[in-house]
């Protein structure tokens, strides 16, 4: 996916005011989700996010039926696979009964556009895509999309880093102004040091917090920001990667990591400068 301007982001909120009319909403199915419980997790990359339970969301999202919820409780058992170690057992058990769930059903359905979403910004940014290239779309809770995070996870504590890749993209074109997604996309060509790359997907991870649902926004364009620092630094970018942390410290002025690295930096300043 291309890096995403502002100008284009500016027309994609226009497409998305636009289709804020009822008989979008109601053709589409769309409904007020009740609130939940939510849960704490960490992704690959060692960020905290704090995702719903059962993986829903509190604003306007596609209906859900009780299988989604099924999907939702494995989903659960392999995040707590994941975090005990136990990735390889995540991968093989719970995490492929939930891609073989969407893929065998819903996902063999190739007639429309099939997209994810966690808020109702989501939900007519997809539609919007849609409309725009003269396609319908079905739109569907985040499980499905989140099966396939969850897997990348999974791959990328096992070092099988091109497989992480690929589940990745899978997720991305379910969710692809996913901010999260975008992120921990670029933490893997971070981990293959390829900066360049990892910059380029930091930079779309910042752009795409405009769609993030309100109560994820700053955690993900902090998440997003400390990634550009990183691969900034990395491509000696200093005073660019000096401001993107100080940016990031706006947002959560307790950011340790940010913290640390503007000292890294201060670090490599004076090595740089001693060696001259």
């Amino acid at each position: 996916m291309a890096a995403i301007s502002r100008a284009k982001r500016a027309s994609l909120l226009r497409n998305v005011l636009g289709l804020v009319a009822i008989g979008v909403l109601a053709a589409a199915g769309f409904h007020a989700s009740p609130a939940f419980a939510q849960v704490a997790e960490q992704t690959s990359s060692g960020m905290q996010i704090t995702l719903p339970a059962s993986a829903g969301s509190q604003a306007v999202a596609p209906a859900k039926s009780r299988e989604d919820d099924a999907q939702d409780q494995l989903l659960s058992q392999a995040v707590q696979m994941i975090k005990s170690g136990r990735a390889a057992d995540a991968l093989a058990g719970p995490i492929a009964q939930v891609i073989a769930y969407y893929e065998n059903g819903v996902g063999k359905d190739h007639s429309q556009r099939r997209y994810c979403a966690r808020s109702m910004v989501e939900v007519l940014l997809y539609t919007a895509e849609a409309t725009k290239d003269h396609q319908s779309a079905e739109v569907f809770t985040q499980t499905w999309a989140n099966a396939y995070f969850y897997e990348s996870s999974a791959l990328t504590d096992l070092g099988r880093l091109e497989e992480s890749q690929a589940a990745l993209r899978k997720a991305l074109a379910l969710s692809p102004w996913n901010s999260l997604y975008l992120s921990e996309l670029g933490y893997t060509y971070e981990m293959q040091h390829d900066n360049e790359k990892a910059l380029d997907l930091f930079q779309q991870a910042e752009g795409a917090t405009e769609f993030s649902p309100a109560d994820l926004k700053n955690s993900e364009l902090a998440h997003a920001l400390r990634g550009e620092g990183y691969a900034l630094t990395e491509l000696h970018h200093l005073d660019e990667a000096e401001a993107k942390y100080h940016q990031a410290l706006k947002l959560d002025p307790n950011d340790q990591k940010s913290k640390n690295e503007l000292q890294y930096i201060a670090q490599l300043r004076q090595k740089l400068g001693s060696e001259k």
